[in-house]
């Protein structure tokens, strides 16, 4: 029953879409399909533009929902922003709403912490917009941003996007910088260092030094990177003052997506590396095992090895999680050579085959030879 929870969240995970905004904002930003959840997210900014604009259109019935928040950084004297909304109705009752964002004095409690368990990042909320279009509506949202970053909601119908997936590990790189919390690539590093390391030293000469042998090393690694960094980023921020009624709430998710998948994945990865590389015990002369066989049996079945790492390939691609991404392409990069090794291996011995018959011909004549002079 768990697994098929974990199945649903992965499939229907509810989240925002990311867009990043360049630093050459200086005109009026137009909100493309405003009822889906898109979030704005502003670190960058030019010398003298101190004022962001957006602009959304929505239908009647439309649901109208804005959100402003900042990184959670600063924990003893955080930035206050104030929402300020005025409504305009034209002649021929169009209306037009105006949302001025700007910074305040600071005061006791002017924001609200919020933890997103799937990128693992923590905010700061101050106010939100929230209503429903009677008619023709353009809300026109002004942010003051006194050059420091931010984000901005828009829309509530959540949903991830195909898109997202494929590149969330530049999402999460990107959500990082943004709040000035850059870990998640030298986590990753610090694995492909360690892959290689082991992979060098061969501990007691347990695996042939062969390119699968480094790229299997190198997937598994990836996925225990990924955990690493996503253990140490939320031990970071439970330290930020975050609530433990809302870290409580916000622990499950975080647990089954960025805990027990990655450990599950590099679990399987390190079974499939020690499957295959089991059978060098038994040719050194140990009594085979289990393991040898199911090895054994992966060489004779060649097409069953390729889809398993198939297999891995699109669950890497499409689960939400940062670093899988570089696991499918080592993924992929095995699946190259395990299929070229079989080709070459074909190739060998089709000619050692060929060869075989030719000299069995030519024994033949021989022999049809002596024969024939006696």
């Amino acid at each position: 029953m768990r697994w098929l929870l974990l199945l649903c969240m992965l499939l229907g995970a509810a989240a925002h879409s990311p867009i990043f905004v360049s630093d050459d904002l200086d005109t009026i930003e137009i909100i493309r399909d405003p009822t889906h959840s898109w979030t704005y997210y502003t670190s960058d900014f030019l010398i003298n533009v101190y004022e962001h604009v957006y602009k959304a259109d929505y239908q009647e019935g439309d649901e109208m929902y804005f959100e402003f928040y900042t990184p959670r950084n600063d924990i003893v004297d955080p930035p206050c922003f104030d929402l300020q909304v005025t409504e305009e109705v034209e002649h021929d009752g169009f209306h037009l709403v105006n949302i001025l964002i700007k910074k305040v004095d600071s005061y006791l409690y002017c924001t609200e912490p919020y933890f997103d368990p799937w990128s693992i990042t923590a905010h700061n909320t101050h106010g939100h917009y929230n209503n429903t279009a009677t008619n023709r509506t353009r809300v026109v949202v002004y942010v003051s941003h006194t050059q420091k970053p931010y984000a901005l909601s828009v829309g509530a119908t959540e949903g991830v996007m195909f898109r997202d997936l494929l590149r969330w590990t530049y999402i999460r790189v990107r959500l990082q910088l943004w709040q000035d919390t850059l870990t998640m690539p030298w986590s990753l590093l610090i694995g492909q260092a360690v892959a290689i390391g082991l992979w060098l030293w061969n501990p007691r000469q347990g695996f042939y030094k062969t390119p699968g042998t480094l790229i299997t090393l190198l997937i598994a690694l990836t996925y225990f990177g990924t955990f690493f960094d996503n253990l140490y980023n939320y031990i970071r921020i439970s330290n930020l003052e975050m609530g433990d009624k809302l870290m409580e709430k916000q622990f499950g998710p975080f647990l089954w997506i960025n805990i027990v998948l990655p450990l599950l994945l590099f679990g399987l990865s390190i079974l499939y590396f020690v499957l295959k590389e089991e059978k060098m015990f038994q040719m050194e002369g140990f009594a085979p095992t289990a393991g040898c066989m199911v090895g054994t049996w992966f060489e004779h079945n060649v097409g069953i090895d390729l889809l398993i790492i198939l297999s891995f390939i699109l669950l890497s691609v499409l689960v939400f999680q940062p670093g899988f991404m570089l696991a499918s392409f080592w993924w992929l990069a095995l699946f190259g050579y395990e299929w070229f090794m079989y080709s070459w291996d074909e190739e060998t011995q089709s000619f050692i085959r060929n060869e075989k018959k030719v000299q069995t011909s030519k024994d033949v004549l021989e022999a049809q030879r002596l024969l024939g002079a006696q």
